[in-house]
């Protein structure tokens, strides 16, 4: 797709809002939502998404939707940088498809960075340290463990309800599981 076009209401990011895809959300508010990406560059690569715009890119983007955004983009990557102590934080945007664009949805990348890893191809999926997907639950790696490693399984602690501090320092409730 170009830069210019229709916004798609059955696009996947819009899918995961209504609930209907299932994601692991790290942030969640009435107008923004991070979550962990499913085909993570590196371990820890959030996406932060608008819940309320129908831009497609940043060039449609309202600039109210953009200063809610950029900061709830900024909040990840800080929960990024706190939990899992990368060498350096990627924040990223795409707009249309040549410049990279695969879900025409605004949304940021949140890519922590280790020295010395490679980082992965943007939309493929990422073989590193046991975290690939499992093909029975795409929300747990080949090994059974939750994705998204410390900033959405609850690094900053816990309760045995399973709720939980994401990295935004909000408690979020994790029904059915075990802090």
């Amino acid at each position: 797709m170009s830069l210019h076009g229709t916004y798609d209401p059955d696009n996947i990011f819009a899918k995961i809002i209504r609930g209907e895809i299932p994601a692991v959300k790290v942030f969640e508010d009435d107008q923004v939502l991070a979550f962990m990406d499913v085909f993570p560059q590196s371990r820890g690569h959030m996406l932060v998404i608008s819940k309320t715009s129908r831009a497609r890119n940043l060039l449609e983007a309202e600039p109210k939707t953009l200063g809610r955004l950029i900061g709830a983009t900024q909040k990840a990557a800080a929960a990024v940088a706190a939990a899992l102590k990368p060498d350096g934080v990627v924040v990223t945007q795409f707009n249309g498809a040549p410049a990279g664009q695969t879900v025409f949805h605004l949304h940021f990348h949140v890519i922590p960075r280790y020295e010395g890893e490679a980082l992965g191809r943007h939309g493929a999926a990422w073989r590193g340290h046991g975290r690939c997907r499992s093909p029975q639950d795409p929300g747990r790696d080949d090994r059974g463990r939750a994705l998204g490693g410390p900033v959405a399984d609850g690094a900053v602690g816990g309760d045995d309800q399973g709720s939980q501090l994401n990295g935004f320092g909000d408690v979020v409730h994790h029904p059915g599981r075990q802090a």
